[in-house]
């Protein structure tokens, strides 16, 4: 096995086929200039092993165009503290399809301010299922719901639809098992809307009194 003196020194020479011979430990071992160092070539043959084998700070390490490297399939196979370790300039510069390899329980990993970046950056880019789900399960973050800009918050507003009202349930995940929506109840939101409170329906100045 290589040592990490040694790795320093052959990391750069290495065929993309090679790389994927390092064991899980001496990935785990490469330093910052020897992740720098990494072809696009060699990162796309990382196998799902050696992608978990990734640390933290070596995500971090990571450039656009490393990034960008990741196929669909590595995307998957990011863990739970790999995905918490994006940067928001990496999570911005996520292409189209991996962006979409994302799987909710990924999305659920993410911090707060990251869901904020990936909806900001990557609206357009998110499947229906993945938007379903961070508005059904994130969304509710008022911290979240606080920085979508209006226009975000209309083109989300189309998934995002409001209850049935349907509250009994006849089968596992029915409207009245899952009570889905952006309500609370008919006349209050879950979360504020752009005057600060959770009125549903609103005067022009966001109070509740109505001339006739």
């Amino acid at each position: 096995n290589l040592l990490a003196s040694q790795l320093d020194y052959v990391t750069g020479l290495l065929g993309s086929t090679q790389i994927a011979l390092l064991s899980s430990t001496q990935i785990a071992m490469l330093t910052s200039t020897e992740i720098a160092e990494l072809t696009t070539p060699q990162i796309a043959e990382l196998t799902t092993s050696q992608v978990q084998a990734l640390t933290n700070t070596q995500i971090g390490y990571m450039t656009s165009t490393q990034i960008l490297a990741l196929t669909n399939t590595q995307i998957g196979y990011l863990t739970s503290s790999q995905i918490q370790a994006l940067t928001n300039t990496q999570i911005a510069e996520l292409t189209s399809g991996q962006v979409q390899a994302l799987t909710n329980t990924q999305v659920g990993y993410m911090s707060a301010i990251q869901v904020q970046e990936l909806v900001n950056s990557q609206l357009a880019n998110l499947s229906i299922t993945q938007l379903q789900y961070i508005l059904g399960s994130v969304m509710s973050n008022q911290f979240l719901q606080d920085n979508l800009t209006v226009a975000q918050r209309n083109d989300l507003d189309q998934i995002y639809s409001l209850p049935t009202g349907q509250t009994t349930s006849y089968a596992s995940g029915d409207d009245g098992n899952l009570q889905h929506g952006r309500l609370s109840n008919f006349f209050t939101l879950k979360t504020n809307n752009i005057f600060g409170n959770t009125y549903r329906f609103t005067d022009e100045t966001g109070a509740q009194t109505y001339s006739s």
